[in-house]
């Protein structure tokens, strides 16, 4: 449904699952078929077993930031990385 389609039956949308818990209600929809997640801040995702375990968190040479998580060139479970520090880290030194 579009943004149009919904906006007339936005306060009906709230009632219904507004107050129910994140994990709780995206459970429910997955359940019924619908695709659903949360939208996490970047400290959340971050926090996320996934995150953690693709090690998407690079910290570096002074470095800290999100690392790439897709590798094109590499094997399946390569780590994420940077092939170099960003300009604003060099600049630093």
């Amino acid at each position: 449904m579009s943004e149009d389609g919904r906006r007339p039956h936005r306060q009906e949308i709230e009632r219904a699952i507004g107050n129910r818990p994140c994990g709780e209600l995206c459970g429910a929809l997955m359940r019924a078929g619908v695709p659903a997640g949360p939208v996490n801040s970047v400290s959340e995702g971050f926090a996320q077993p996934h995150t953690k375990h693709r090690e998407m968190m690079v910290q570096r040479d002074g470095y800290g930031g999100i690392g790439l998580s897709v590798r094109l060139q590499a094997t399946a479970g390569t780590p994420a990385g940077y092939l170099s520090q960003p300009a604003c880290v060099r600049s630093r030194r």
